[in-house]
């Protein structure tokens, strides 16, 4: 009793510790690589309206569920905006980690799924930045409930049921809005259902409230969907098209070069490299678990590895094909959904082999030594490759607050930034060929009587006269420097 007593209190105390690591490093508030991009939910937050805000500014897709949430602690309980948002996000992240960790029986695989899921390596330290994350964390909690339903054939539901299956259609809508590539993992998810209910009750047709409230929710999801996008204004069809089967292979191609040069430490990541030649060290381990039949997964845990090894390899072909995904070099980011998918599947079996393995307590050691090199990857990056310094870059940006209330004009990624800090003082956006997305803040720039450029990835010398969103600006003093950007001030002629 005394032993267990103190497991227990050791599994918190080792989640609280993993959860408590990742804010400090991750965390909007305290990360060191912090760019426009993460900057525009601070900002939207701030700016927050609805319904025109339903999706990220100029576009219209990613949908602001994080700003959305972050204005209980911004308008309801007055924390900044970045303290705000830092804090929505792991909230969310937290909700994902207990909704999947629900399909683990054993501490030792959840502590190990903290670790996995709070503490990625770096070229998976997005799942904590990107919607695909925030994607995720709800079809955690779409997991939770699904296992909770318990649906039998033939019987009426109960209250309890209704209200879960209701809570459902909320979740798969709002996943949607998060990330329209959740779509491809509600399909899978719901095919992996009906597929396990065919065999289960030889091929009877599921409880007809179920059909109705799936009818229900494809009615509600598409609704709103299509009312957030057609709020938005903007239309980039490119990024719709497919992809030709030559390209999809360059895709491929692509992914095999990254792979391999990670495997012959070609690239500045040495703890990237030795985290996958110790996981993929372990793959043998699993296969032969697996032939020897130590491997005696439930009905339940079948159908969720089923799903978890679809929907990884699903999106992983859906992204090779996919034109946004090459138009933007098959970046890291997009092969966040079938990390997540895979290791949640090596994770089920783990599970299994914890409990039944003849050398469970070496597969776990050596698991979560794998971990902790993948854990120390970002750290590594960041303090000996970019930025070189672990120091937040909300801290970086606050040296702007000695400007007092201005106005910034710079290319995008040196404009957003500056104002995390304090979005109520400092007004930034991109100048007027760079990627504005809101062009409502040109009101707000032009003001004052002057404006602040920052020429860094935009021109080499400052001026004498340059427009600007139709405002003519006059140089006005002579160049300087804050948190390692140049500036200079003009003033507004007309």
């Amino acid at each position: 009793m005394l032993f267990k007593d103190l497991e227990k209190k050791l599994f918190w105390l080792s989640i609280t510790l993993i959860v408590a690591v990742s804010y400090r490093l991750y965390s909007s508030r305290y990360y060191a690589l912090l760019n426009s991009d993460d900057a525009l939910s601070i900002l939207m937050t701030y700016y927050y309206q609805l319904p025109k805000d339903l999706y990220c500014w100029g576009q219209n897709r990613g949908g602001t569920l994080i700003p959305l949430v972050s204005q209980v602690f911004y308008r309801g309980l007055g924390f900044s905006p970045v303290n705000a948002v830092s804090l929505s996000n792991y909230l969310l992240l937290i909700i994902g980690f207990f909704g999947f960790s629900s399909l683990f029986r054993n501490r030792p695989t959840k502590v190990i799924f903290a670790m996995f899921w709070f503490l990625p390596p770096v070229w998976f330290v997005d799942i904590l930045r990107f919607p695909y994350g925030v994607q995720y964390c709800l079809v955690g909690s779409a997991v939770f409930i699904i296992n909770k339903l318990h649906i039998i054939p033939g019987e009426r539901l109960r209250p309890r049921q209704h209200l879960l299956l209701l809570s459902l259609i909320v979740l798969f809508t709002a996943t949607v809005w998060v990330s329209d590539l959740a779509a491809v993992t509600i399909v899978v998810l719901l095919f992996t259902l009906l597929l396990f209910h065919f065999f289960k009750n030889r091929f009877r047709l599921p409880h007809k409230m179920v059909l109705l409230y799936t009818v229900l929710g494809l009615a509600v999801c598409t609704c709103f969907i299509l009312f957030a996008k057609n709020g938005t204004g903007y239309e980039k069809p490119e990024y719709m098209k497919i992809n030709s089967a030559a390209e999809a292979f360059g895709g491929i191609r692509t992914t095999w070069k990254s792979l391999s040069d990670l495997l012959m430490f070609r690239i500045n990541e040495p703890f990237m490299s030795v985290y996958t030649y110790l996981v993929l060290l372990l793959l043998p381990v699993i296969l032969i678990a697996f032939y020897r039949q130590e491997l005696r997964l439930s009905e339940d845990k079948k159908r969720w590895l089923f799903f978890f090894l679809a929907d990884g390899l699903i999106i992983f072909t859906v992204i090779l094909f996919s034109r946004w995904a090459l138009v933007d070099g098959y970046g890291r980011r997009f092969f966040i959904c079938s990390y997540i998918s895979f290791g949640l599947a090596f994770l089920i079996l783990t599970d299994q082999l914890m409990a039944t393995g003849s050398r469970k307590n070496i597969f776990g050691a050596f698991l979560m030594l794998a971990l902790l090199a993948g854990a120390a990857s970002p750290p590594h990056f960041l303090k000996c490759i970019r930025p070189g310094n672990l120091k937040p870059t909300m801290e970086v940006m606050a040296e702007f607050k000695a400007l007092g209330k201005c106005s910034i004009i710079g290319d995008y990624w040196s404009s957003y930034i500056v104002s995390i800090a304090d979005p109520a003082l400092i007004t930034a956006i991109p100048h007027d060929h760079s990627n504005n997305k809101s062009p409502e803040l040109v009101k707000e720039i032009f003001k004052g009587k002057y404006v602040y450029l920052i020429r860094n990835d935009w021109f080499e010398t400052y001026p004498g006269e340059l427009a600007q969103y139709w405002h003519l600006l006059r140089k006005d003093g002579n160049e300087f420097t804050i948190s390692g950007k140049s500036l200079c001030r003009y003033k507004i002629i007309n």
